[in-house]
């Protein structure tokens, strides 16, 4: 099995250019492409690229910009459209004609919007507990409450300190990004993945979006106020054994079901 590259990208936006790192592994069939959590990194995603039934597959894992290895200029905007519009740049720079987004949390959020971009590009999107409702953000909310000088003051030290005392695999995962990530970046996500889930527009995208479509979630999160909203309309797959960050917890378990569901859209 080949192992992933982790590759450089200067990606065009308004002007200037933008690094995005990346873990990539060449392979068959539309490429799928991880978009990690608020706090996350591509790593997010390793598990991915040494799974049996997803041997043959290229992936690409990808670091926003503010959070991993990617580039954390201030003038960035950081929000959810910013993203999607980026990220829309660097699928066109990789001359890829078909593609499979698979984003958690904050990154369904903008594989969303990405995906709407993309239009026909776009096979299928899986979105891991992306944001859709109000009652999705919980971190990225507590942070939004500060003001961006309360925030890089000292309100970033509070969201670490919740992590801290949380249990679990994702919790651990986020401090160990959270210590490389831009707090500007952290922040002004946080305030647009709070508009966004708020306004009542990602849902209703998610429903409307033409492409194969599953959403997954972990059978210990808690109730989610999306799988009700979804019932009849999107396919909603239970990953036993896991939480929110469901490819950590239980990453046999969660890739077996992403690779029954993408063997249904191909």
């Amino acid at each position: 099995m080949i192992p992933p590259e982790t590759l450089r990208f200067k990606v065009p936006f308004h002007g200037k250019t933008l690094e995005v790192a990346a873990l990539h592994r060449p392979g068959q069939g539309p490429p799928l492409f991880f978009l990690h959590a608020l706090g996350g990194s591509k790593e997010q995603f390793l598990d991915a690229f040494s799974f049996p039934a997803l041997a043959s597959r290229e992936m690409y894992s990808v670091d926003l910009p503010g959070f991993g290895a990617s580039g954390q200029p201030d003038d960035f905007p950081y929000t959810l459209e910013a993203y999607a519009e980026l990220l829309h740049a660097l699928v066109r720079q990789l001359e890829l004609s078909e593609l499979v987004i698979v984003g958690h949390s904050m990154g369904g959020a903008i594989g969303l919007l990405l995906a709407e971009r993309l239009g026909p590009v776009c096979k299928g999107f899986l979105s891991l507990e992306g944001n859709l409702t109000p009652n999705d953000p919980v971190s990225s909310r507590q942070a939004a409450r500060f003001s961006l000088e309360q925030f890089l003051g000292g309100g970033f030290e509070i969201i670490l300190q919740g992590f801290r005392q949380a249990h679990g695999k994702g919790p651990r995962f986020l401090l160990e990004g959270m210590a490389v990530c831009s707090k500007r970046a952290y922040y002004k996500a946080s305030v647009s993945l709070v508009v966004w889930s708020d306004s009542g527009d990602l849902l209703w995208k998610f429903e409307q979006l033409p492409c194969r479509k599953a959403y997954l979630y972990g059978d210990h999160t808690r109730s989610l106020e999306a799988v009700r909203d979804l019932e009849g309309e999107v396919e909603c797959i239970q990953v036993p054994g896991a939480g929110h960050f469901m490819m950590l917890d239980n990453p046999v378990g969660f890739y077996a079901k992403l690779a029954g569901v993408l063997e249904g859209f191909l």
